[in-house]
């Protein structure tokens, strides 16, 4: 089992309370990646510690000891400098030189002060050296609730990278599991955006669920139908609106935690993070201004041959941070023109230098999503002679399915085919050695590949090839229901509807009846993400049994999706 060690530094006066709850929250954390991915993540702090004396005399030289033998340490800081606080920075910062690994990291956190507060001499002095001397990158926070989510995602990017984690439903999500709740979360409570999303959500509801019981309780009369149908859909957009920009704003938080891990964050990043946590978007956006970086890049370039790999990359970054604030800037006018121009500097810097070819493959997704499909072959057959970026052979294999895609999209079948066959067969091989890591790749080429054999009349073929990814995802179901249920039932329905097309009615029955078994209990957790499949099953399984003469049947399940529709 693997271990990693976080060690909590702070004023124990100041900061009591909370280094507590940041040791319950770590050992939280420790409970369920233990259970699920066999690390140990352990929390220290002091007050915990075997306090029984050293020969010398000295028990701090214990603290040292085992920050010395820590992967991350946390200092959390206030108005006043202690003297073992310093020294412990002094160790940490001191064994990271010495260490070959870079260990431990250090990440500084400071409360920000009340209205009247004042900060010591010291501590604005060790601040100044901190940006100064040391440039070193550190936060404030008003919550600690700030601080927990940057240690989840400082960990999962610097120990964890196998394990998922995004935002959801108001929280923040760590393989499916509720982790933390992000209302307190600097970025998330000072979002303006996202403010008044909630309050417009939080009128209509109130008008909704006023008018919900009479909707269901009797007839009313068209103009009763037609507002309530309006604000059922004002309510589901803007539900739809804060999922997204709630995964819009983490997507940001998780950028920059890596870009922190890595030691990677630039002067621009800082300030526009700053400003980006405050809800200041439009600040950020000004800190990263186009014409500035693009003036410093070439400045740079001119004068700074010998650092030309580091600049490329601060440039991509620096774009790409300004990207991901736009993805969140819903009220932004012209958003999307100024995303695609800023891909459009980026993406031919980072061909031309072979540096974060990530970012070409990003815009492949983002031109996918936009139905530019044209434009996004043309790069992912430019990213696939890249010899760089398809050396990770989890990279090649992921643009493999998505040029694939693309080409199905486009009518290219056999250039598509092709490609799933070859992303099929890696992925297979790959599978044998690490089933847990690869089976839900070899279940999703298959979807994808059977897809197109459906499309291209070849139903032996589409039908062997759902049959096994249905296999795999009701393996995968078995361990981790909430994360494959819905891919079994998704399966499910795509081989349900090949068997009615050549005439396999009963086959097709059972299928039918288990997607909708498994949409509809989804549905009672997730109501507003499954109940259109709940709705589209029962359409599918209402066609079948109107055809083979069971109108009862079919008119039973005509109506409930005609409930859920409307």
């Amino acid at each position: 089992m693997k271990t990693i060690k976080i060690f909590l530094a702070s004023s124990i006066t100041q900061f009591g309370i909370e280094r507590f709850e940041l040791a319950n929250f770590i050992e939280q954390m420790g409970r369920r990646f233990r259970e699920e991915y066999d690390v140990d993540v352990v929390p220290f702090i002091c007050e915990t510690f075997d306090h029984a004396l050293t020969p010398d005399g000295r028990m701090q030289e214990k603290f040292n000891q085992e920050l010395r033998g820590s992967d991350m340490v946390f200092f959390l800081f206030y108005t006043r400098l202690g003297d073992y606080t310093l020294e412990e920075f002094e160790v940490a910062r001191a064994q990271m030189q010495q260490s070959g690994e870079q260990k431990p990291k250090i990440y500084t956190y400071f409360q920000a002060l009340s209205d009247g507060e004042t900060m010591e001499d010291s501590m604005q002095r060790f601040m100044q050296t901190l940006e100064q001397a040391i440039g070193h990158y550190h936060e404030s926070f008003t919550s600690i609730d700030t601080v927990k989510l940057r240690i989840l995602l400082n960990l999962r990017v610097q120990e964890l990278g196998f394990v998922e984690v995004q935002a959801k439903d108001g929280y923040c999500v760590v393989g499916g599991e509720k982790m933390l709740p992000l209302d307190h979360v600097a970025e998330f409570c000072n979002s303006k955006t996202l403010q008044k999303l909630q309050e417009e959500l939080a009128e209509v509801e109130a008008k909704y669920f006023q008018m919900k019981p009479r909707y269901h309780a009797e007839k009313q009369d068209d103009a009763f139908y037609r507002e309530y149908s309006e604000i059922a859909s004002r309510r589901q957009s803007l539900l739809d609106a804060i999922g997204d920009l709630q995964s819009a704003i983490f997507q940001m938080s998780l950028n920059m935690s890596a870009d922190e891990v890595h030691g990677e964050v630039t002067p621009r990043q800082k300030e526009a993070y700053r400003l980006f946590e405050q809800g200041d978007y439009e600040g950020a956006l000004a800190i990263l201004d186009a014409g500035e970086i693009d003036d410093a890049f070439e400045a740079d370039m001119r004068r700074m041959e010998q650092m030309q790999q580091a600049r490329v990359q601060a440039y991509i970054k620096e774009h790409k941070t300004a990207i991901d604030i736009l993805m969140a800037m819903y009220d932004y006018r012209g958003r999307f023109a100024e995303i695609e121009s800023r891909y459009e500097k980026i993406v031919p810097v980072s061909q031309k230098y072979g540096v974060r070819l990530g970012v070409v493959y990003d815009y492949i997704s983002y031109l996918d999503d936009q139905h530019q499909y044209e434009k996004a072959i043309r790069l992912a057959e430019e990213l696939q002679k890249n010899e760089t970026y398809c050396a990770k052979e989890d990279d090649r294999l992921m643009l493999l399915n998505v040029l694939a895609n693309l080409y199905s999209d486009t009518n290219r079948m056999n250039e598509a085919e092709a490609l799933y066959l070859e992303a099929l067969e890696l992925y297979r091989a790959l599978a044998e050695k690490y089933p847990d890591s690869y089976n839900p790749d070899v279940a999703m080429t298959c979807n994808n590949l059977a897809a197109l054999y459906y499309k291209t009349n070849r139903m032996d073929e589409a039908e062997a090839l759902y049959l096994e990814a249905l296999e795999l995802y009701r393996a995968l179901a078995e361990k981790h229901p909430d994360g494959y249920n819905p891919d079994v039932a998704m399966t499910c329905n795509n081989l349900a509807n090949l068997y009615s097309d050549t005439n396999r009615l009963d086959e097709a029955e059972a299928l039918y009846l288990e997607a909708l078994e498994l949409y509809r209990a989804l549905a009672e957790k997730i109501p507003d993400a499954y109940n259109p499949a709940v709705a589209r099953t029962c359409n599918n399984l209402a066609i079948l049994y109107k055809d083979i003469n069971r109108p009862d049947e079919a008119e039973a399940l005509y109506l409930e999706a005609l409930k859920l529709y409307r």
